[in-house]
């Protein structure tokens, strides 16, 4: 029976195996034809329930393989018992890439019913993949093209045209152009498909190279031992200016470590973890430097009267340091706690304690920091919460702001809120200059999770052309400006603290990258090209 079944759907495992290894952390090596076995097995098929249950392997697998950090988080920082989190796991795995198998069966019903040759299905079976991508509701958007970003090949520039969901789009294509090669023995024509993307690459290169930088020396950006760019001297324009910031993660590695630290009754453990980062930040902090720590650094409502906020308050103001760090913001009006990044200045308030100002997380993590749907099933909740008190009941800012601090204007990301573009670009419209993310990576390990999520948010950067400083309890923390180049980044580090301090460019003045203005665009593109193809052969069909 087993073998059986391998049988029928190895090409739908084929396919979620070679889209799985071409993604975050991995080279993606098959990224031009990992969606290849899976079509093909759509164009061979005669059933709709075969195509269904093999593209949903597909995408089933992928999300286990690519995201199986999801089942450590649930297991170890949520202590969700073994028997409901796996389930929790299979679900989460079944919808994360839903669009797979919806496409998929969408596709084949679409050939089916207009009688379509293999190129014409090809080229639906790309539009449909591309455009149910971005339409279909997940919990986790995923898009193969962020690895060019990671692995510096530079065709990632154009996002900042068509975004990392435009550039997913061009690899559908070429994945299609691959398996139409395949299907009829076309070797030039395979040949030429590789040729066009190696010249795709190369203007890639020459549009980057049209971002001016500073004429100050940056670092070499160092990322796994790998140099993403050079030293070379470039050309300040006169619109731009410079923010000295520096980085601060502890290292607080294990779950269990950090769990305690939460512990209400933890006194002295929540203050450690206060005087860590306070000690990190003033061994490398310089005059007229913004210290940025990750989320969840001070473990306590910070916009309230406590020793944690009078210590943080006299630190500032002693050392003369403006920081900006990750909290939690008590709500007096809902009565709830929110996760918040504050904007800190001794200097620029009357309080003796509390911050200045305050960004709220806008998406919450589900089952993590609350409970999906939970005011429609409030009896169902309150009973889940009692359950499972890990679960955190937190509450959601209703939509995203920028805040003006030192006379810069920072867009706020916190954790994964910086895989949705639409966020990054509401910041962008609204007149941020630099974009912030912060996060708490500290339960996964050290090899996909960190990078993925690294690699994912400064995408956004890319997307806007704004510069992205990133800060994390265990890394991987770092910049990325606006041209692309990566900074030093801080690695992956449990038990050791660390901290650097960056030069960071940015413009005064608003200009928004077309994606920003126009994010629909390919989108556009391919509903006129898809509804094209499928009238003219309609009118063909209906004619013979």
């Amino acid at each position: 029976m087993l073998t059986k079944s391998f049988s029928i759907y190895k090409l739908p495992i084929l396919s979620a195996l070679l889209i799985s290894f071409s993604y975050i952390p991995f080279y993606p090596w098959g990224a031009l034809l990992s969606f290849v076995p899976l079509w093909v097995f759509v164009l061979q098929s005669n059933s709709l329930k075969r195509v269904f249950y093999g593209s949903l392997i597909t995408g089933t697998l992928l999300a286990a393989i690519s995201s199986y950090w999801i089942f450590v988080a649930i297991t170890e920082f949520g202590k969700i018992p073994l028997l409901l989190a796996l389930p929790l796991s299979l679900l989460f795995f079944l919808i994360a890439q839903l669009f797979i198998p919806i496409s998929s069966a969408v596709s084949f019903l679409i050939k089916k019913y207009f009688q379509l040759n293999t190129f014409c299905s090809l080229l639906v079976l790309a539009s449909v993949f591309s455009l149910f991508q971005q339409f279909i509701p997940t919990p986790l958007p995923w898009y193969a093209s962020t690895s060019f970003l990671q692995y510096q090949i530079p065709i990632y520039h154009f996002s900042d045209i068509v975004g990392f969901a435009g550039l997913n789009t061009l690899l559908l294509f070429f994945n299609a152009s691959f398996a139409y090669a395949y299907l009829y023995k076309k070797k030039c024509w395979a040949i030429n498909t590789v040729f066009v993307f190696l010249i795709l690459i190369g203007l890639g290169h020459f549009y980057g190279k049209s971002y001016k930088e500073s004429n100050i020396p940056v670092e070499v950006a160092l990322s796994d031992k790998k140099d993403f760019t050079s030293n070379k001297v470039l050309t300040k324009t006169s619109d731009q200016k410079q923010l000295s910031v520096q980085i601060v993660q502890t290292g607080i590695g294990s779950v269990v470590d950090y769990k305690k630290y939460f512990t209400s009754d933890n006194f002295r453990s929540r203050l450690k973890m206060l005087n860590l980062y306070m000690k990190e930040s003033l061994k490398t902090i310089k005059p007229n430097t913004i210290s940025l720590w990750p989320e969840s650094s001070l473990l306590s409502y910070a916009n309230q009267n406590n020793i944690f906020s009078k210590k943080l308050h006299l630190f500032s103001k002693t050392h003369n340091i403006p920081i900006i760090f990750g909290s939690w913001f008590f709500n007096q009006k809902h009565q709830l706690p929110q996760i918040s990044l504050f904007f800190y200045s001794a200097f620029n308030t009357d309080s003796n304690t509390g911050a200045n100002t305050h960004y709220s997380k806008v998406k919450l993590v589900a089952f993590g920091e609350t409970i999906p749907f939970k005011s429609y099933f409030p009896n169902f909740t309150n009973w889940l919460y009692t359950k499972l008190p890990p679960i955190g009941n937190f509450l959601a800012e209703k939509k995203p702001s920028i805040k003006k601090f030192q006379n810069i204007n920072f867009g706020s990301q916190i954790c994964y809120e910086s895989l949705f573009p639409k966020l990054s670009r509401s910041l962008s419209k609204q007149g941020a200059q630099i974009l912030i993310n912060v996060s708490n990576d500290s339960w996964y390990d050290s090899w996909f999770q960190p990078n993925q999520h690294l690699y994912t948010s400064f995408s956004r950067a890319i997307e806007t052309r704004l510069p992205m400083i990133r800060s994390t309890t265990t890394g991987i923390s770092g910049v990325i400006l606006s041209s692309g180049r990566v900074l030093k980044l801080l690695p992956y580090k449990k038990g050791k603290s660390l901290s650097h301090i960056y030069q960071v460019l940015y413009s005064t003045k608003t200009r928004l990258s077309f994606y920003t203005k126009h994010p629909n665009f390919t989108n556009y593109l391919l509903l006129i090209f898809l509804f094209s193809l499928l009238i003219s052969k309609y009118k063909k069909f209906k004619y013979n």
